[in-house]
């Protein structure tokens, strides 16, 4: 059924008119939730800060955007759930100049049966697979290019690639065997809380081309 559905899978084959939307392959469906969640987020936290100053947290299942600072005037730590352990955070992350996080992981939501656990994120082949991939950067007027269920299906080499051309997007994320790699432009900010998880290796911003986007 996933081979099948496979085929399905093409960007190419949306026609995307003035006030409509075509799917050109019988079977095909799309569905906007990741992306409709990010644009209403952003949408709300506009609409408070034309409202004059305040302290708001808008949190809209996994994905959060606050404004301002806390209402005592201290920055923002947010926590990452474990993607193995329920009501447990495996890591912080206190907010500098960000005001955006987004969380994609396989545990969300997934079919269990007879031992086999099947996310609702279906990954290609891949050298490093993600369980967990949290992006965080500051909202500028703009969709953000990349999405954390985009990192998961693509894997930690795809994110490194990605991560090259949007140099001012940092993130948090977590292999199969729990191991938390940090971008390092909030590396100083970021704290693993549990033993079984390891921080390795920053991921730094090297690109030197044209960068893609504004972030």
């Amino acid at each position: 059924e996933i081979e099948k559905a496979k085929v399905l899978i093409d960007y190419r084959h949306i026609e995307i008119g003035e006030r409509s939307v075509f799917l050109k392959e019988k079977g095909m469906s799309l569905d906007l939730g990741g992306i409709a969640k990010e644009y209403a987020l952003h949408k709300a936290a506009a609409l408070a800060e034309r409202m004059g100053e305040c302290s708001m947290m808008i949190d809209a299942g996994g994905d959060i955007c606050v404004v301002g600072n806390k209402p005592d005037g201290s920055a923002w730590r947010l926590g990452i759930q474990h993607p193995r352990q329920r009501s447990t955070l495996i890591a912080t992350v206190a907010l500098g100049s960000e005001d955006t996080v987004e969380t994609s992981g396989d545990y969300r939501r997934f079919l269990l049966k007879d031992g086999l656990m099947q996310s609702h994120i279906f990954q290609i082949k891949k050298k490093i697979p993600l369980i967990s991939a949290t992006l965080i950067y500051k909202r500028n007027g703009e969709m953000l290019p990349v999405s954390g269920a985009a990192c998961i299906a693509g894997g930690l080499d795809k994110v490194r690639e990605w991560l090259e051309r949007i140099p001012r997007l940092e993130g948090i994320f977590i292999t199969e065997d729990l191991q938390a790699y940090v971008t390092e432009g909030i590396s100083d900010r970021v704290r693993i809380l549990t033993k079984d998880a390891d921080r390795r290796a920053l991921i730094r911003h090297e690109y030197e081309g044209e960068c893609h986007g504004s972030y």
